[in-house]
Formats: C-alpha cells, structure tokens, sequence
C-alpha cells in the first residue's frame, strides 16, 4: 500500500476550540438583541462557521503543494472539504445577500477573504500560537456580534459596537490566560523558578477594566460583563502559583472556561437588553 493510503488522515476542522466560543458567542449575543429571524440566523450561522473553517483545508492544500506531497491521496480531502465549505459560503452569503448594506457586503467579502488567507500564511509559517495574531483574531471573530445586530435591525446601533468591545477584551484576556497557563506548565516541567512574565495579561486585564469603566459612563450595567470577565480570570491567574493547579488536566480546565464564557455571554445580553429594547437603530 502507498504511503498515502496508510497515513491517517487529518481533520479538517479548526482544532483551536476556544475559537469557536469567540465566534459563536458574540453572534448569540447579537442575534438575541438584535432578533434576527430563525432563517437569517440559520444562514448566518452557516456563513460564518463555513467561514471560519475553510482556512484549515485550503492551509492543508497550501501544505500539500509547497511541500511537494501533491499525490492524489493527499489532496482529495482537503480538496472535498474546501469545496463542500466554499459551497456553503457562497450559498448563505447568496441567501443574505439582499439583506446585506453595502458595508457589510464588501467586508464579508474582502476583509473576511483577507483575513483567512493571511490566517493560511500563519498557519503555514507555524506562527498561529502567537499572542498577537489570536489577539487580533478575536477582535475579529467578535465582529460576528454586529454582524448578527445588523441583519436584526438593518443596521449596528452605537451600542452594537460597545457590545463587540466587550467581546473583544474578553477575548483577548481568555487568550493571555491561556497562554499564561502553558508557559507555567512548561516552567514546571522544566523545573526553572522564575516565572513567566506576566505583562501581556496584566495588561489586557488592565484594558478592559479601564473599557469597562468607560462604558459604564453610558450605562452602568455594561461594565458588569468586563467586571465579571476580570474577576474571574485574575482569580485563575493567581491559582497558577501552585503546583496543584498546573497538574489539573486541561480538559477540565477547557470545560470550566467554557461554563464561565457562557455565563459572561448571559451577562452580557442582559447587560444590552434595556439599550436593544429602548435605542432605535443609528448607523451601519
């Protein structure tokens, strides 16, 4: 049998799965506030998740090429996959097409091709652990809160935006936690007593206490979700100083951060529910 035929086969879905919380959640948010009809969620849902997996077959096919493993065993599923996911893509994008301001057609379709074929090259320069690039990309995944406001209301009131940024920091914090957790299980690992510098989380801790203070300058009860957010991973943060905590299996840690981003999406859409139910729509 050739070498092709007996490799397993990878997936081809995204395997960071704290990517898909920073996707899907901003976009129950919007979608709840903004009461966008069952069949525009439907197909919102689809354009986006087609979205945002079809950098990992075509990173797949990037790979095959450049790395001269071109036979057909190699191609044909990431080959399918791109296919069947840029089918999708282009069929929920016709769907929600008429319902789409200019604005929002031209950023779905180059910001959102320039955004996943900047996400191939760093998936294939083997940069997509870098704290700056999932930074960025959760500031961009949240995009899909006013997204879903948009097709709800025909338009992204003022406060659509004030929603994405809570969703951006928050994200951005999940990230720098995580990357804390992993560099002081490696230290461990490595017996080495200085800790990892901690800058980088302090300060998205910092940003979003200090755009949760400012937004709460509008309306109070939006700085209850950066509050919530902060709280509780400074709390985690500081259990990272015992050994016992960097032992806890990250499956279960995957599982507990879940729960709490569940619940700060809950407090977030009753923290906007007075301004969806009071401010007409402003501007796209």
């Amino acid at each position: 049998m050739s070498a092709s035929a007996t490799a397993p086969r990878r997936s081809m879905l995204p395997r960071e799965h704290g990517a898909w919380g920073l996707l899907l959640q901003p976009f129950v948010a919007g979608a709840v506030l903004g009461g966008a009809p069952a069949s525009l969620f439907a197909s919102a849902a689809v354009l986006l998740l087609a979205g945002f997996a079809l950098r990992n077959p075509l990173l797949e096919l990037v790979r095959a090429r450049l790395q001269r493993r071109a036979g057909a065993g190699e191609l044909r599923t990431p080959l399918l996959w791109s296919a069947c996911e840029a089918a999708l893509l282009a069929a929920a994008l016709w769907r929600l097409w008429p319902r789409l301001a200019p604005a929002w057609r031209l950023g779905l379709c180059v910001v959102g091709a320039a955004f996943t074929l900047l996400a191939v090259w760093i998936g294939w320069r083997n940069w997509q652990r870098s704290r700056l690039f999932q930074t960025a990309s959760a500031a961009v995944l949240a995009l899909s809160a006013p997204f879903a406001l948009h097709l709800g209301q025909g338009s992204v009131p003022v406060w659509g935006w004030m929603l994405w940024l809570v969703f951006a920091l928050h994200g951005a914090v999940a990230i720098q936690l995580v990357h804390e957790r992993l560099e002081r299980r490696a230290a461990a690992r490595a017996a080495e007593s200085a800790a990892p510098d901690s800058t980088a989380f302090l300060g998205a801790v910092c940003a979003q206490l200090a755009a949760g203070l400012a937004l709460s300058a509008a309306d109070w009860r939006w700085l209850l979700p950066p509050l919530f957010s902060s709280v509780y991973a400074l709390a985690e943060w500081r259990t990272l100083r015992r050994s016992e905590t960097l032992r806890e299996p990250l499956a279960r840690v995957g599982w507990r951060t879940l729960s709490l981003s569940v619940l700060h999406l809950a407090i977030s859409i009753a923290a906007f529910w007075q301004a969806a139910r009071i401010q007409p729509p402003e501007t796209h």
